[in-house]
């Protein structure tokens, strides 16, 4: 592995610290260390604290971060980040995927704005783009690590929590334009009301037509079969007519954000869209890339909440209500959705939505204790995604349809469901020295039972340089209406219907269970002078109850090898078989000086390592775990200065597990190694107009992230690892008041 970046970094920083000029440094470099590295969080603990107390691993990026570094969405902030990998274009339902230390799916994390959730009501995975804006944020908080003992469901890999600006008043707007018809635009308004209210509202809209891939990567085939309407398939040659032959791979997000808040009542809304193609992990051999087959996915919240204080007790009550839906123009066009020799259309249909109350009540009768107690109700109804149709759901009619090919009416599942939740979590400053912590979580929900999730947490401050955290916890993954109930195969077809037989169908399962997760962590960080600090996590990770698809007539026998009254030759069903073991940890450093003229220096460098064994079984037989990366280094160099700031980002990715085994049945297929190179440089001009240059993949990298269907090249339609842009060049103006 090439490590000719990292020595260049080393350079900087000990030229920094062996060259400062009098006058330019502050006063106490410890605290201005801690002050980047100690902010005060919320998230961990639903109370603020520092990050260096609470009892979690907390990443924190500041705003001053966000914007120097030209982060416009959450993912492009969560892929710069130690434990996480995300992967762009690697599946076709919702785009990406996340993997947080070695656990894959961005359904195992939940987000939040300001602590209220914005992930979907019933956990479907929405795609991570440019619809989680954060220009509006003053911090965004990571907490890696279970965390169902205060959040409750599907805070399995941990919780992000996106804080709004805090400021009285300001008003900001970008305007920014890249190759391949990148465009987007975002503002951001705070400003005062009446009575001591105060008024948020942002905005970010998006549009990517995207690089055409098929110069680049062979894979492609030019979109021949696309242009002749001829696709040759490993299913059989195929046709298809009625759709344009010149290839249309778009992606377009919206997402509105507003709040009122003062006096302790806060009234907050969000809701987003975003509209990616669903032939996105399928080669163009088997698969059309047309601007009219995708996925939509469209998420509102609502947020009501009062904080009240009397005495020792703080009052916090909340409710909100959730609403997600899946465009029902969404389709797939490939040679799943084929009708004999025609590719033709199957299109999909899903729906959620929450109603939630909380109250919770804090009691800290002294500076050195705090009690926590919450109690919450919610209610979801859901319709989980559908078999592929032949004509699109009516959203404003009854929710009906017929099976794709067929006359056969379409399964719809209405799904109706409460879920009680109720918390309590004590923290004890035994000493100047050590806090502990210690809460329990219990839930009860009326589709799958109950669950109760302990947590513990040691603090030790070895000095006021040092400290040490060993951190227990448990969480659990309710099974989402999506993995319980979404069903796809089709019939054979003839002139009259249906033929005698199908040959494939996956089915629902209703009797799935909550995935269980335990993790125990160590953690360390000590700032070992006024400008360096270092941090080291390692910790163990145990899942059991994983979701496995199964041969329904060998072991969950629900369908007897009929659907719809017709034999089908293979009936599959996800169940809960297998256990997981992930160890790992990661190392970084943490460097800021400064030089004259007031500019700040920040390099910083981490290495993430986790790997594991899954007993996919349970029969004691163990492989290695899939859908990863075991070592990932990331190296970045940040430099603010009066009116020109910058960074510059360098992730190198080792070798990458796929899902699928190889031959043998004991090894994960790979894909290759690659560095990619990210760089942003940001100019003020005064009166708040700035320009930026951003730059991704600088040296034009070729590289690929993991795609979760595919399996090996004679056999796959999907391509064998996701294709990756190229170098792209971005450029932006702005305003700030």
């Amino acid at each position: 592995m090439k490590k000719s970046w990292i020595l260049p970094l080393i350079a900087t920083a000990l030229v920094a610290q062996q060259t400062p000029e009098a006058g330019t440094k502050p006063k106490d470099e410890l605290a201005e260390l801690q002050a980047l590295l100690n902010v005060q969080i919320v998230t961990a603990s639903r109370f603020s604290q520092g990050a260096d107390d609470a009892p979690a691993t907390v990443l924190v990026v500041r705003e001053d971060q966000i914007k120097r570094r030209g982060y416009h969405s959450l993912a492009d902030l969560l892929k710069d980040l130690p434990d996480y990998k995300v992967e762009n274009r690697a599946d076709v339902e919702w785009y990406t995927d996340v993997t947080v230390r070695g656990v894959p799916g961005h359904d195992k994390f939940v987000i939040l704005l300001d602590g209220i959730k914005i992930s979907s009501p019933a956990n479907e995975q929405i795609p991570l783009l440019e619809n989680y804006p954060i220009h509006f944020a003053k911090q965004v908080e990571v907490v890696l690590g279970p965390a169902s003992a205060l959040y409750g469901p599907d805070a399995v890999s941990g919780v992000i929590n996106i804080i709004t600006s805090d400021r009285d008043r300001g008003v900001e707007a970008e305007l920014r334009g890249g190759q391949d018809g990148a465009r987007l635009g975002n503002f951001f308004l705070i400003t005062p009301l009446a009575a001591g209210m105060k008024l948020s509202l942002g905005g970010q809209w998006s549009q990517d037509d995207q690089a055409d891939l098929s110069k680049d990567y062979s894979e492609f085939e030019g979109f021949a079969p696309q242009r002749t309407g001829s696709f040759n398939t490993i299913f059989g040659p195929r046709t298809a007519s009625g759709y344009d032959p010149n290839p249309s791979f778009t992606v377009k997000t919206q997402a509105l954000f507003g709040a009122i808040s003062g006096g302790g009542l806060r009234f907050s809304f969000f809701t987003n869209s975003s509209r990616t193609p669903s032939s996105v992990d399928n080669k163009p051999g088997s698969a059309i890339y047309s601007e009219d087959v995708f996925v939509g996915h469209r998420l509102t919240v609502l947020g009501l909440s009062h904080v009240a204080q009397a005495g020792a007790f703080a009052f916090q009550s909340s409710l909100q209500s959730g609403e997600y839906r899946l465009n029902p123009n969404s389709n797939f066009r490939n040679a799943f959705t084929a009708d004999g020799a025609t590719i033709g259309t199957g299109y999909k249909y899903a729906e959620s939505g929450s109603l939630k109350a909380e109250e919770q009540v804090t009691w800290s009768p002294q500076e050195t204790f705090n009690l926590i107690g919450g109690l919450s109700l919610e209610r979801t109804h859901a319709i989980p995604w559908s078999t592929d149709l032949n004509e699109p759901v009516n959203p404003n009619g009854a929710v009906a349809g017929t099976i794709r090919g067929t006359t056969l009416p379409a399964d719809f599942f209405p799904l109706n469901y409460n879920n009680l939740g109720a918390y309590l979590q004590g923290q004890f400053v035994a000493s100047s020295a050590i806090i502990l912590t210690a809460g329990l979580r219990y839930d009860d929900n009326s589709r799958y039972g109950s669950s109760t999730n302990p947590r513990l947490g040691l603090v030790w401050h070895v000095n006021p340089s040092h400290t040490l955290k060993v951190l227990y916890g448990t969480a659990f993954l309710a099974p989402s209406p999506y993995a319980a109930f979404a069903h796809f195969g089709s019939f054979n077809t003839t002139v009259n219907g249906p033929g005698p037989e199908s040959f494939f169908w996956r089915l629902p399962n209703p009797g799935l269970k909550p995935i269980k997760e335990r993790s125990l962590e160590v953690g360390y960080k000590g700032y070992l002078s006024g400008t360096l600090s270092i941090s080291a996590t390692v910790f163990r990770t145990e899942l059991r109850n994983l979701y496995s698809l199964q041969n329904d007539a060998t072991s969950t026998r629900l369908y007897n090898g009929v659907y719809k009254g017709l034999d089908v030759a293979y009936i599959e069903v996800r169940t809960n078989l297998g256990t997981q073991k992930n160890t790992g940890g990661t190392v970084r450093l943490d460097y800021l000086n400064f030089f004259g003229n007031g500019i700040q220096v920040n390099p910083y460098l981490s290495w993430s390592h986790v790997d594991g064994k899954v007993d996919p079984k349970e029969d004691g037989h163990e492989i290695e775990i899939g859908r990863v990366a075991p070592d990932i280094i990331r190296a970045g160099l940040d430099v603010q200065g009066a009116m020109l700031s910058g960074s510059l980002r360098v992730t190198r990715v080792g070798d990458q597990r796929m899902e699928a085994l190889d031959a043998s049945g004991e090894r994960r297929l790979r894909i290759g190694r690659y560095t990619v190179v990210d760089l942003n440089v940001k100019a003020e001009f005064g009166k708040g107009i700035y320009a930026g240059l951003g730059v991704s993949n600088l040296t034009n990298k070729r590289y690929y992230n993991i795609n979760q269907a595919a399996t090996d090249q004679a056999s796959s339609i999907e391509f064998v690892g996701a294709p990756q842009d190229l170098r792209r060049a971005f450029l932006s103006v702005g305003w700030k008041y």
